[in-house]
């Protein structure tokens, strides 16, 4: 049994080593409260529209990672309105999930970060480069 439980450790190491491994953007350890609103959401069309509230775990200029209350597949499209402590105005963001974990008793995201006009992406870039 304790071989068992030593190669699934193993396995999860080499899985977030390889997730940092393509990472493009340095990540930083954040915790910010957010709202998020579902803007599409494949095979799930009742979650559309709907506004969650969550909070960061980190961010990086081209992600974030979210804690919800609930599960959202890869996929699904949100806007988020981030305030940042330390930094003036609050950053209107679009995004899309890539994958998610349960993480009792929350889900953790990420959040790939997609330009859309009107965006802050820009700003937010510049700010966590």
């Amino acid at each position: 049994m304790t071989a068992s439980i030593s190669s699934i450790s193993e396995q999860k190491l080499a899985t977030v080593e390889a997730d940092d491994e393509r990472r493009t953007n340095r990540r930083r350890s954040r915790d910010e409260r957010l709202l998020v609103q579902i803007v599409s959401a494949v095979g799930a069309p009742e979650l559309a529209g709907a506004t969650l509230p969550s909070r960061t775990c980190d961010v990086s200029a081209g992600g974030l990672g979210l804690w919800l209350g609930q599960p959202l597949a890869p996929g699904v499209r949100i806007e988020l309105w981030v305030n940042v402590s330390g930094l003036p105005g609050k950053f209107f963001l679009c995004g899309e999930v890539r994958w998610s974990r349960a993480v009792a008793p929350d889900h953790l995201h990420g959040i790939e970060l997609m330009s859309v006009p009107g965006d802050d992406l820009g700003r937010w870039q510049r700010c966590f480069a």
